[in-house]
């Protein structure tokens, strides 16, 4: 699950004929107001979540993403789906657990989810 405070950015991709469709871009924890600045360090990088493999439903209504995090002391990452709505409303996870879920994609009729694990 990804906890508060997150940021979620989207690109919006218009298709003649069609609705939007927001792609997920970068996941990364939001800064507490009063964070101290200093440099970036290579731990900060692993720290930010990445966001990629974005899938449209037909139609545009939904979007399946896979969401990869690092943990760089114990040298592992695992990835996760994420599913919103194509307007990026609704948040939610699909998969839980340390795998490697990625590349998802809807069937044709947009009513099921397929992805490698």
């Amino acid at each position: 699950m990804l906890p508060n405070p997150y940021l979620l950015r989207f690109r919006c991709f218009l298709r003649a004929g069609s609705s939007a469709a927001f792609v997920p871009l970068a996941l990364a924890q939001a800064p507490p107001a009063a964070a101290a600045r200093r440099a970036c360090e290579i731990a900060d990088i692993y720290r930010v979540l990445g966001v990629g493999n974005p899938a449209v439903a037909p139609g545009g209504a939904r979007i399946a993403f896979a969401v990869r995090h690092t943990e760089l002391e114990a040298g592992r990452s695992w990835s996760e789906l994420w599913l919103c709505a194509g307007d990026g409303s609704g948040l939610r996870q699909m998969t839980t657990g340390h795998h490697g879920d990625t590349d998802p994609c809807f069937s044709p009729d947009g009513r099921t989810l397929l992805f490698v694990s």
